[in-house]
């Protein structure tokens, strides 16, 4: 009998910030898993299956998710770290544990690298079933522009440590993933996207005796089609009428260089409609290129916001005349999709992961380029003709990938649900 446990704990918030794409990611897998066990309770699938969750006592967990383990019947187990977790597996009896965002368990209990060879954390008979979204630390350690997102002198600090010691932070960066995969004599490894893989085999390549194998991260079950668009919009705004920047504190996310690009705009008179910039301001923080920009002549023209509910987000996303999303780094990618699918138009990177999801239907730049992220700016002004493409290109390529999304998270599900093989790889 498969004995799975369900690592809740990436999708409680962590740091600075109260969501994340690995925490929608676990929380939409959750309620996909949960679906397919409701009506079996705990002993899920035809009897076949036990499925519990576990989650951190001290950090608080979303009613929605509470809410769908309840009427699935899971138990969720509460520990006071993620330390405690081997020690669950093991009094669970646990044959099966999955992990949305596993580094955190490099930490607990990771051997001495190498790609396989079972640290002790988790128990030698349960198979570690984890997902790697990107290889962010490896791929890109730093940018130029991190320190306009320093709050504090500890922020300074991290962000110059790459930058001044660039190869002992690739190296211990690098031990980090081998303790990971160093933690179970049985282990399988999710990506998300095709180019999240062929990085993760290209910087670590002992892990090709193992599984890997990439599924797409999940799709929204919220997301309406373009047909069913509604016609409010948010609270002051008009239909089309205003630019989206998101998350804004996040360096990776690359904010102040769009940021940027539209102030220049701005300035120059060739762009008059408002933007919003959502993620400005955080547990009360404020990072310097939004404090600077409070100061600035361009002002006026930007609404700032904090993280916002999903439903108010969704309908920015839906009446935006353009999605500016210029990200430095992305193992997936869910806003350009979201905003497609809404048939709202895209300007988004043109590296990583984002061109395998988006094809001809946004338009990519150089996210390092301010003056190539304004001119993308001005097609969406001055070129209807794209505008129309895009409007139309959005939902069709959006569905194209929900298809994929809904195929490889039924791939995962069976994944997690498959009967237990103890001693085999």
């Amino acid at each position: 009998m498969t004995r799975l446990v369900f690592d809740l704990i990436a999708a409680q918030p962590e740091g600075s910030s109260p969501v994340s794409g690995g925490g929608e990611y676990a929380r939409r897998v959750f309620a996909a898993l949960a679906e397919r066990t409701r009506g079996g309770g705990s002993e899920g699938v035809a009897g076949t299956v036990s499925v519990e969750a576990v989650a951190r006592s001290d950090r608080p967990l979303d009613p929605s998710v509470e809410d769908v383990a309840a009427v699935a019947g899971i138990t969720i187990h509460r520990v006071a770290s993620a330390g405690d977790v081997g020690g669950l597996l093991v009094s669970r009896g646990a044959t099966r544990f999955f992990s949305a965002l596993p580094l955190r368990y490099a930490r607990e209990g990771g051997g001495s690298g190498g790609g396989g060879g079972g640290g002790g954390f988790i128990p030698p008979t349960c198979e570690f079933v984890y997902t790697i979204h990107g290889l962010r630390p490896l791929e890109l350690p730093g940018d130029t522009d991190q320190l306009r997102y320093a709050t504090r002198g500890a922020d300074v600090l991290r962000h110059l440590i790459p930058r001044l010691t660039p190869r002992a932070y690739h190296r211990r960066r690098s031990e980090q993933f081998r303790a990971l995969f160093s933690l179970a004599e049985r282990q399988r490894v999710i990506t998300v996207s095709r180019h999240t893989r062929g990085a993760l085999l290209a910087a670590f390549p002992e892990l090709s005796e193992h599984p890997v194998e990439m599924l797409y991260s999940p799709a929204s079950p919220r997301l309406p089609d373009v047909a069913s668009v509604e016609p409010s919009t948010p609270e002051g705004l008009s239909s089309g009428g205003y630019y989206l920047v998101i998350t804004a504190n996040r360096w990776g996310k690359n904010g102040a260089r769009a940021v940027d690009a539209l102030r220049a705009l701005y300035r120059t008179g060739l762009v008059e409609v408002p933007t919003v910039l959502v993620g400005a301001d955080t547990h009360g923080k404020t990072v310097p290129y939004i404090r600077r920009l409070r100061r600035s002549p361009e002002a006026a023209h930007f609404r700032l916001s904090g993280y916002l509910s999903r439903p108010k987000l969704e309908a920015l996303y839906r009446h935006a005349r353009a999605l500016v999303f210029p990200t430095l780094n992305e193992g997936f990618g869910y806003p350009p999709l979201e905003c497609m699918a809404c048939g709202t138009p895209v300007i988004t990177s043109g590296i990583n992961s984002i061109p395998e999801l988006v094809g001809d239907a946004a338009l990519l730049c150089n996210p390092w380029s301010v003056s190539e992220i304004a001119s993308r700016i001005l097609q969406i002004e001055r070129e209807p003709d794209t505008v129309a493409r895009l409007r139309r290109a959005g939902p069709v390529r959006a569905g194209e990938v929900a298809v994929e999304q809904k195929r490889m998270l039924d791939r995962l599900v069976e994944i997690l649900l498959a009967e237990s093989a103890p001693g085999t790889r």
